[in-house]
């Protein structure tokens, strides 16, 4: 089963909540905590309970979504809801943790993977001192798998996500930047990371890429794993933020070449931003890599795989 195919599971069985951002933020800012609060069908929250024949899960904010400042270590405090207005106490543990909370600006400047303290007598995660360094639109993904959940064919865990959007400082001074071109390589710090995949990238079709990490011109062949991969990545798409969340092929043979290989499927076409992590020598490092994903690749010439865009 390819990954469009777990993702379609998914979908189907009601695993991913498609949540209107502003009906849910305006919906935690006038519901109270004391009040029964309901994750609807349509992926907002609700006051009113509904019938829905699978689950859908809906974040629930327990800190305010306006009035954050730039650059302000600032506590960020939320649980999970399902649409029998449960709160969810438990999670299987997914990739080492039991939800991986990943943060951006709308413009995908912004990038941080972080991991919020749990409290199971109450449900609550909190996110201490996150710091969200610009003004504009940000989008937080509550990623994790509920202990009640589907697993995949191979047994693993089925994850889903959902998310919630809040604004930081002054949106007039908000000036969204344009996606950075496509490129072959990328840095961070001192290394150098180089990206090969095919010539076309096409929506729909699982593609490998693979990322050969450098450092002062030597491969990396002692990369660790993080998280219990030897890499992460977070795809999203330019406009909507699709959201896609992969790890790494454990290929023994690839690791000790200094490469991480990928497997992704672009659901849909459009440019994507993909946020590559990995770890060596105890530190995170993170690169970024802008990815067009094309409808047709049958009007493209080429199918072998090359270096760059």
């Amino acid at each position: 089963m390819t990954a469009r195919d777990l993702w379609n599971h998914a979908a189907s069985a009601g695993l991913v909540a498609v949540v209107a951002m502003t009906g849910l933020t305006t919906s935690c800012a006038k519901q109270k905590l004391t009040a029964q609060v309901y994750c609807g069908p349509d992926g907002q929250l609700t006051g009113t309970a509904s019938i829905q024949s699978h689950r859908s899960y809906c974040v629930r904010a327990l800190t305010p979504v306006q009035g954050w400042r730039p650059g302000v270590p600032t506590d960020f405090a939320f649980d999970i809801v399902d649409d029998r207005g449960a709160t969810l106490r438990e999670f299987k543990t997914v990739h080492e943790k039991i939800l991986h909370f990943i943060v951006v600006r709308h413009d995908l400047t912004q990038f941080q993977h972080v991991h919020p303290v749990f409290s199971a007598a109450d449900g609550r995660f909190t996110v201490r001192g996150l710091v969200l360094p610009s003004a504009g639109p940000y989008r937080f993904f509550a990623d994790f798998a509920p202990a009640g959940g589907m697993a995949a064919p191979d047994g693993m865990a089925m994850s889903v996500t959902v998310p919630i959007d809040l604004t930081v400082g002054e949106q007039a001074s908000y000036q969204p930047q344009s996606l950075a071109q496509p490129a072959d390589s990328a840095i961070a710090g001192d290394y150098e990371v180089r990206l090969t995949h095919p010539d076309t990238l096409e929506a729909g079709v699982e593609s490998r890429l693979t990322f050969v990490i450098r450092r002062a011109g030597a491969v990396v062949s002692d990369l660790e794993p993080y998280l219990g991969a030897h890499g992460h990545a977070v795809v999203l798409r330019e406009g909507d933020l699709a959201f896609i969340h992969s790890h790494a092929v454990e290929d023994s043979a690839a690791i000790r070449a200094g490469q991480i290989p990928f497997m992704v499927d672009f659901a849909e076409p459009g440019r994507y931003r993909m946020f590559v992590q990995f770890q060596h020598r105890g530190a995170v490092q993170t690169v970024a890599f802008t990815l067009p994903a094309v409808a047709d690749a049958a009007s493209h010439m080429g199918t072998g795989a090359h270096t760059g865009h």
